[in-house]
């Protein structure tokens, strides 16, 4: 291949890196530990933050971000999974990483990741470690100050679980990936303890009793002093740091980043007004994001559990109260069990373990519609078009439903007028159903952009 063409080497690279996620993989480090040894273990050269959660690891991590980079400091951000773009994924100063960064990372990885895997071929790096190593070989060359790196799953067998951080953070524990990391509170808890490493502080965020006291005794095992947002803050919301990015929990994530800022320390210059000015200057898109199509609002938001479910009922009542009518819900789902809607008698109890169930809970009625059954419409009782919407994404996941080879985004579909009926007819015959696709890959930055995900 010529590397005069540079859309067809970074199709051919994505292809190959996508792929590697059709082969599956093991859980545990010491893969990544000799791709790490291999490569020069740049994880040693830049201090970081590693946060780890069930739900809210994503904006606390971009949160700390934006508080690092409001002390003057140069910045290095490792999140998953990307919402537009693969290089979301890797920024620096929130610049990400270029199609012809990713090419060249890939041209010089392989070969490694091959020589590592060679007694072994089935044992082969993983996509996800991939782009690890990417990562940290970007915050390493372009020489960060400082990286917050989230975990992608779990933390004791996660790959980013290589660094030695300043801080480990743990936003909260909930039940998710139970066929990796166990069915029991306390389980799942321990599982993401082990990313706290012995001396280094801990932050932990609202989670429930039994996860705190898992996560408090090995902090007690390796000699790490922790911090409980619950024993600064209590249970008064307004006695919560404020942040730019909407919705109570955001106001939870808030004061987890602020603790995790306060326990880096003086070396850091992050004082009170610092943390203030960053937390009003966070980047996070498709969190209850409110954006414009058409002259109409559309909120862009994504929950994958059932802890996540609870918050989207409570933002759904919020928005019922704050504009006076129910919105319409345009929902799709990842994966068959999360589009199964719960049954009329468990929906009409309040049934909150997916995203149809919240938006039953939150007064709006759902109904199905085209032959996909990880989408439904939502439509408000007694109203008409309606001038809101929301679009929920089901699962935050870097997958490739409705994207062609070598592209990072899917146009809007053009908006034509035609009348309700025929609207529902095109909705019926499956139409909507390839919106829906989209809506379900979109991952909900695209609308402010013009611009969907793969």
């Amino acid at each position: 291949m010529s590397r005069a063409d540079p859309a067809a080497e970074y199709a051919a690279t994505t292809e190959y890196l996508f792929a590697l996620k059709a082969r599956g993989g093991k859980f545990g480090i010491d893969r990544m530990n000799a791709l790490t040894a291999a490569i020069g273990h740049p994880e040693r050269a830049v201090p970081c933050v590693h946060v780890a959660g069930t739900n809210g690891k994503g904006s606390v991590s971009a949160m700390l971000d934006a508080i690092l980079h409001a002390a003057g400091w140069h910045t290095g951000l490792y999140t998953s999974p990307h919402l537009v773009k693969l290089g979301e994924r890797v920024q620096v100063d929130r610049r990400m990483l270029s199609e012809a960064e990713i090419v060249a990372y890939v041209r010089e990885l392989r070969p490694i990741a091959e020589q590592v895997s060679a007694a072994q071929p089935d044992d082969h790096a993983s996509f996800f470690e991939f782009m690890t190593a990417m990562a940290l070989l970007q915050f390493s060359r372009r020489r960060c100050d400082i990286a917050v790196i989230e975990v992608g799953l779990g933390g004791r067998l996660d790959a980013t679980n290589v660094v030695m951080p300043e801080v480990s953070v743990i936003t909260s524990i909930g039940l998710d990936h139970c066929e990796f990391l166990g069915h029991e509170i306390a389980g799942i808890a321990r599982e993401k303890a082990g990313i706290i490493k012995p001396g280094r502080p801990v932050v932990i965020g609202r989670m429930p009793p039994e996860a705190e006291r898992a996560i408090r005794a090995i902090a007690v095992e390796r000699g790490a002093p922790l911090q409980a947002v619950a024993d600064v803050y209590g249970e008064d919301l307004a006695a919560y740091p404020a942040t730019n990015l909407e919705g109570d929990y955001q106001r939870w994530n808030a004061a987890t980043a602020t603790l995790a800022a306060r326990t880096l320390g003086a070396r850091w210059r992050v004082t009170d007004d610092v943390i203030a000015r960053g937390l009003t200057q966070v980047d996070w898109p498709g969190r209850w994001q409110r954006v414009w199509l058409g002259g109409r609002m559309m909120i862009l938001d994504a929950s994958h559990n059932p802890e996540g479910a609870q918050v989207l009922e409570s933002n759904l009542r919020h928005l019922i109260e704050e504009t006076g009518r129910a919105p319409v819900v345009i929902t799709g789902a990842l994966g068959e069990a999360r589009a199964r809607p719960p049954a009329h008698d468990d929906r009409a109890a309040g049934a909150r373990d997916s995203p149809r169930g919240a938006a039953a809970g939150a007064g709006v009625q759902s109904r199905r519609v085209g032959s996909l059954g990880a989408a439904d419409l939502s439509r408000p009782r007694g109203a008409g078009d309606g001038r809101g919407a929301l679009s929920d994404a089901g699962h935050l996941h870097g997958g490739r439903a409705g994207r062609r080879p070598g592209r990072d985004r899917i146009d809007l579909p053009a908006r034509r007028n035609h009348g309700a009926h025929s609207a529902r007819a095109r909705f019926r015959r499956g139409a909507a159903t390839g919106f829906l696709r989209k809506a379900a890959a979109w991952k909900s930055r695209a609308v402010g952009r013009v611009a969907a995900p793969p």
